[in-house]
């Protein structure tokens, strides 16, 4: 025989938690509850139950126990317990079934797969109940599951029809408008929401995840740390950021966010892809190697993580590992790999770094410094750029000429030593690649830019954006009033690209000289443009 104990609760948090004042439980639940000092949800159910199936005041506490079923079902749904969720669902169905009934059975449809099954019951629950906006929303996220991303939209603008002041519709037309590629569109709605209710959760998360679809680098850093702030997320928001940061030019607190996850525990693929992508663009080949390692480890086979391995073990001189590598993978992708490695050539000589440090103009106090620290084997995190340090370029064109990773290799680590900027290095890949392909891959000139512009582009965004504008202009470039701002390696770069498309080729040279070119630049575009070499460097 069930005893059945009554529970006198305040009225107000009774009105609060959605209980009668009067609560039934199970004089063993009563027990524990008393000792424990709380309730627990199945505690309050069991009582409900007992009471209803005395006959007695069904109609006032039979909604209360209907509503906590349909509570459990809930908690059930977010616990992938689908079986017990529909059993909850089914049992409040038993005693009394109204909207909420088809409306629980399509989120848990949704949740299992059956998408279909989901929409046709949640358009049971709005036909039941066309005033409870939630339905709708439901409906529109298993829309979403179903890629229909139009009927998502639609969905959304019939629900501010109702009520404009619901907030879920914005986020959900939001992500709707983010599928298609909309992301304008997205960051105006998610930022409408916020207007309504400031505090909502993981709105700024979505704002910068757009920001990033615009590349408005600057405006997703700043979303994304919102949204950490206020812990959002887990690590797929440090995640998001670190690439804001990367194409902001910020790789090194880039790669100190992806170190933040690994020793967090996570170590997927796409944050080793990521980390050993950002480690080999600053030079950090040692680093990338481990990363590298550990990836192959996990057995990852992502082709961007294996493109960027074979890099990796070039630059470390594990030329075996790298052809291993390449044998592996399909040939339209191992291709190109292959071939930059064959330029090696058994290449393995060595250029000193610091040897460069007399090609450098130390006038300036702070390349002074830097360039001291560099002789001293020290590393300092300024930025510093001089328009003489494209002798180190020069000079490592001709000691490693179409040696590609061994050049590269050089010129990456002396940006970062006597420049510590990704512009830098970006600056210096440019050029070298351009005279790659030009000499050792028989590019035409302007084909080999528009290649090169989108590889520059993933390692300084900046400078491939920049110089992408100047190369695909149809508008007369003013290259004179450009030559007078050469202060930064981006200036750098679009004069340089806007000096080698000129229309009039034969007189280039004098023509540079006449705006007090520096003489270093003239010598690299000469270099370049030099296409009568054989294409093969002498060892």
């Amino acid at each position: 025989m069930k005893i059945i104990v009554y529970l006198s609760l305040d009225p107000q948090k009774a009105k609060t938690d959605n209980l009668p004042v009067s609560l039934p439980l199970l004089e063993e639940d009563f027990e524990n509850a008393a000792k424990n000092n709380r309730l627990d949800p199945d505690m309050i159910i069991r009582g409900l139950r007992a009471q209803i199936e005395t006959g007695k005041k069904v109609e006032y506490y039979l909604p209360y126990f209907v509503y906590f079923l349909y509570d459990r079902a809930r908690f059930y749904m977010n616990m992938e317990k689908f079986q017990e969720a529909r059993e909850a669902v089914e049992e409040a169905a038993s005693y009394k079934q109204d909207y909420r009934y088809p409306l629980h059975l399509g989120i848990i449809e949704r949740l299992s797969g059956n998408l279909d099954r989901s929409e046709i019951l949640l358009k049971e629950a709005i036909a039941m109940n066309s005033e409870y906006l939630p339905s709708r929303i439901e409906l529109g996220r298993t829309l979403m599951e179903q890629s229909q991303f139009e009927e998502v939209i639609e969905t959304c603008k019939e629900i501010m029809e109702i009520d404009p002041s619901f907030t879920l519709t914005y986020l959900l037309m939001g992500d709707a408008y983010l599928a298609i590629g909309d992301a304008k569109s997205a960051i105006t709605l998610y930022q409408q929401a916020l207007t309504i209710d400031h505090d909502l959760q993981s709105v700024h998360w979505r704002i910068g995840a757009a920001a990033n679809m615009l590349q408005r680098f600057s405006l997703a850093e700043n979303e994304f740390k919102i949204s950490l702030s206020k812990n959002e997320g887990g690590w797929h928001v440090k995640y998001d950021l670190s690439y804001s940061l990367y194409r902001e030019g910020k790789i090194f607190e880039a790669i100190r966010l992806l170190s933040e996850i690994q020793r967090s525990g996570v170590e997927t693929p796409e944050v080793l892809t990521e980390m050993v992508i950002l480690q080999k663009i600053t030079g950090l080949y040692e680093e990338a190697l481990e990363t590298v390692e550990k990836g192959m480890d996990m057995e990852i086979k992502e082709e961007g993580f294996l493109l960027a391995s074979i890099d990796v073990y070039a630059f470390n001189g594990m030329m075996n590992k790298a052809l291993a590598l390449v044998e592996s993978l399909p040939s339209e992708s191992a291709g190109p790999r292959k071939k930059l490695l064959e330029f090696e050539d058994k290449w393995q000589k060595k250029i000193d770094l610091k040897s460069f440090a007399k090609l450098i103009d130390t006038s300036r106090p702070e390349i002074k410094s830097k360039t001291e620290d560099v002789k001293n084997d020290l590393v300092s995190g300024n930025q510093v750029f001089d328009v003489t340090m494209l002798s180190i370029l020069n000079e490592i064109i001709k000691f490693h000429g179409i040696h590609f990773y061994s050049a590269e290799s050089s010129l990456t680590r002396s940006a970062m030593a006597f420049s510590g900027s990704i512009e830098t290095i970006g600056l210096f890949i440019l050029l070298y690649r351009i005279y790659f392909y030009t000499h050792a891959l028989d590019y035409e000139l302007e084909d080999a830019i528009e290649i090169v512009i989108p590889q520059i582009t993933d390692i300084s965004w900046k400078i491939g954006y920049e110089v992408a504008k100047v190369f695909e202009s149809d508008e007369i470039i003013d290259i004179e009033d450009m030559s007078q701002k050469l202060e930064n390696p981006v200036d750098v770069a679009k004069f340089f690209v806007s000096a080698m498309i000129l229309e009039n080729e034969e007189n280039r040279t004098e023509f540079l000289k006449s705006l007090n070119t520096p003489e270093i630049l003239i010598t690299l575009i000469e270099m370049i443009d030099n296409q009568n070499q054989s294409g093969k460097e002498k060892d």
